[in-house]
């Protein structure tokens, strides 16, 4: 993260040109210490990631755009991103607080109405090395299991509307990097 190449790819103009395009009215921003490269190793079950939206961990604003690069091409077998179309209109979702003891505070925070949300249909999405992935800081999405001998990696920026009323309320705050948890932030829309 400290080399200028990866500022220059996630600056990149054509960035910029794309989230224009999807979202004219938006003036967009980078979220600071939100963006990286994920790693899912093969037959982890441990740090599979969980339903969730990206605005719970990384808050900033709720109107934001991911950007997910695989660096490999991502096949069933290396355990597909499963995304839930159209979840982002069902705006920012409760999160209930794990009592589970040795874990860390994001695998805490689980979805109030997962059972119900979980019935949602997803997809899952196979991607080349060449692809890029865009959701909505609000669409649902987990991993997948990666029954394969190799590492899944994918490298992740995300994006803020500067003109969001949300992310106005609370300065634009960085999410848990920073150690701004949603709990604090939404208290009420957490559940305990």
């Amino acid at each position: 993260k400290k080399l200028p190449s990866f500022y220059n790819l996630i600056l990149s103009n054509k960035n910029f040109s794309l989230l224009k395009k999807l979202k004219p009215e938006a003036k967009w921003g980078v979220m600071n210490k939100a963006l990286g490269f994920r790693f899912d190793y093969p037959k982890d079950k441990v740090f599979l990631t969980q339903m969730h939206q990206d605005y719970t961990s990384n808050l900033g604003a709720k109107n934001g755009l991911v950007f997910i690069s695989p660096l490999s091409s991502i096949t069933k077998n290396l355990g597909q991103i499963k995304i839930y179309p159209k979840t982002h209109k069902l705006g920012i979702q409760k999160i209930k607080i794990s009592n589970k003891k040795n874990i860390n505070e994001t695998r805490k925070y689980l979805l109030a109405d997962e059972k119900k949300l979980k019935k949602t249909s997803f997809k899952s999405i196979p991607l080349k090395s060449t692809d890029l992935l865009v959701i909505d800081f609000l669409t649902l999405h987990e991993s997948s299991y990666n029954f394969s001998n190799k590492t899944r990696i994918t490298f992740i920026s995300r994006y803020i509307d500067l003109n969001c009323e949300n992310g106005l309320k609370i300065f634009f705050s960085d999410g848990e990097q920073a150690g701004n948890y949603f709990s604090k932030v939404h208290k009420d829309m957490t559940v305990y």
